[in-house]
């Protein structure tokens, strides 16, 4: 379902963009000879913006051409096309255009940088501003880097530190759903220029040797973020990277804030729902590889973008059921009574009824990326369960049974091509068997059916014959409210 982010720091943005605008702001970018993205046109509608894609689609490159904007103050704060795109024994690159328009509050400006042929030109005649790269799929454990192992060592002696400020301690904190009661920057006797991370708990110190790879990354990546200066370029690929669907929440929302604050441009790479979550519509972007190029699509749902990077089908609506019972009776009932949204839900069964009911409460709350609610058995206290109910008493299997057994014989009989007596003989005899798990299976050896094709059969009848209409009614008014609503992330 195409859920719209209302958060109020988006808001905050959206007005200070309309009222103020920024004092740097790449609005577009025309890309000529390069790659996959030949005569290809990028616009930026919003601060913060994220590129989804498969792999391949020139995310990563994109990003690069985005980084090669602006120079900076000199060579070393400055990034050159020719790092990014080198020519090789086996790339040469040439009848490259590449065309960026910055709004310099404002004043719109266009400016150029070519590759004609061997050399990069007109690099010199592109606007200042500062550029932070972020690549956080590719930071390594600590002990991994070049020149840290030996860091490691107990003999090593501490020098110097660097405290990390509050803010940035309470950033990682939130992030992290941890607490952190400090963090510094430690310099060591072996290497004066390699420092080493270090966040305190209740119980002590642990540096980035003992940390975790989310930890190590996000304190990492906030104690630079949160030193980057006013109206800087802010560029991160794979966003999520070592963090769980939490902390890739917060992360964007910090973000969203220091954007604010600072008048930053953030535009990140992402493969992760949850991050797409909290860039509104106007920041998301998406390519689309074609058979022969890659597409451009604005402003695309969270769901689209996952049809466009996942086999799997990604519904509107998630129905969380006990079991494969369940959810042929669900299924079903959708199918009689309301057919025209079946494609548009995923039926999931999920084990225990405490596990729907947790699924349906987090979905109420709105904590999941996706649309979801539960429907639990029959056979429970409705007191303790938010969740729908299927109709009856008792458990799928066993109310179908009984019912069917009371009313329609004759018609299950004709459907699997019985005789009537002997089927009658036979649910007669599965209803002693005090375990009514059993009773879909031992049905199935005895009357010599396939278990899912009995079930189907007896699903479909006991639903014409014995379910009530207002009751399967009153079951789809309440899928297709869901379905309609809109379930902003939080």
């Amino acid at each position: 379902m195409n859920h719209v982010n209302q958060s109020p720091e988006i808001q905050n943005i959206r007005n200070k963009l309309i009222s103020e605008g920024w004092s740097k702001f790449i609005q577009s970018i025309s890309i000529e000879g390069l790659h996959g993205l030949n005569n290809k046109t990028i616009n930026f509608k919003f601060p913060v913006c994220a590129i989804v894609g498969e792999n391949g689609t020139g995310k990563s490159t994109l990003l690069k051409i985005i980084a090669c904007a602006y120079k900076g103050r000199d060579k070393s704060e400055t990034f050159f096309p020719s790092k990014f795109f080198p020519d090789t024994a086996w790339d040469k690159l040439k009848k490259i255009k590449l065309t960026y328009q910055i709004q310099r509050g404002r004043v719109l400006s266009t400016s150029s940088i070519r590759k004609p042929s061997e050399r990069w030109k007109d690099l010199v005649k592109r606007d200042e501003n500062k550029v932070y790269y972020f690549d956080l799929n590719r930071l390594q454990p600590i002990e991994s880097v070049v020149g840290y192992a030996k860091l490691a060592k107990k003999s090593i002696a501490e020098t110097s530190s660097r405290t990390l400020e509050d803010t940035s301690i309470n950033s990682i904190s939130e992030i992290m759903s941890r607490q952190y009661i400090s963090g510094r920057y430690a310099k060591t006797t072996v290497d004066k220029r390699k420092e080493i991370g270090i966040l305190k708990f209740n119980f002590g110190e642990l540096s980035q040797f003992h940390q975790g790879a989310g930890e190590a990354t996000i304190s990492n990546f906030i104690s630079a973020l949160e030193r980057i200066p006013e109206h800087s370029l802010v560029i991160i690929d794979e966003v999520e990277s070592s963090l769980h669907p939490k902390a890739q929440r917060r992360l964007i929302r910090h973000l969203l804030l220091l954007t604010r604050l600072n008048r930053l441009q953030v535009i990140i790479s992402t493969h992760s729902p949850y991050i797409l979550h909290e860039i509104p519509l106007e920041g998301r972007i998406l390519l689309i590889r074609t058979k022969d190029d890659v597409d451009i699509i604005y402003g695309p749902s969270v769901d689209f973008c996952l049809s466009q990077i996942d086999d799997m089908l990604h519904p509107e609506l998630c129905i969380a059921v006990e079991d494969d019972e369940s959810e042929v009776i669900v299924s079903q009932i959708i199918r009689k009574y309301a057919p025209d949204i079946h494609s548009r839900i995923e039926i999931l069964p999920v084990g225990a009824n405490n596990n729907v009911e947790t699924l349906n409460r987090l979905g109420t709350d709105n904590k999941l990326s996706i649309n979801v609610m539960g429907i639990v058995d029959a056979d429970l206290n409705k007191s303790k369960f938010s969740s729908l109910m299927l109709y009856g008493e008792f458990a799928p299997e066993k109310q179908v049974i009984i019912d069917i057994s009371k009313k329609s014989i004759n018609k299950l009989a004709q459907a699997i091509f019985l005789d009537t007596s002997l089927v009658e003989r036979e649910f007669l005899d599965i209803q002693t068997v005090l375990d009514y798990h059993e009773w879909l299976f031992r049905l199935s050896n005895k009357l010599n059916v396939p278990e899912m094709q009995l079930w189907t059969t007896l699903v479909s009848i006991w639903i014409q014959d014995c379910l009530p209409v207002e009751e399967a009614r009153k079951l789809v008014e309440v899928i297709k409210n869901k379905l309609k609503s809109s379930t902003p992330s939080r």
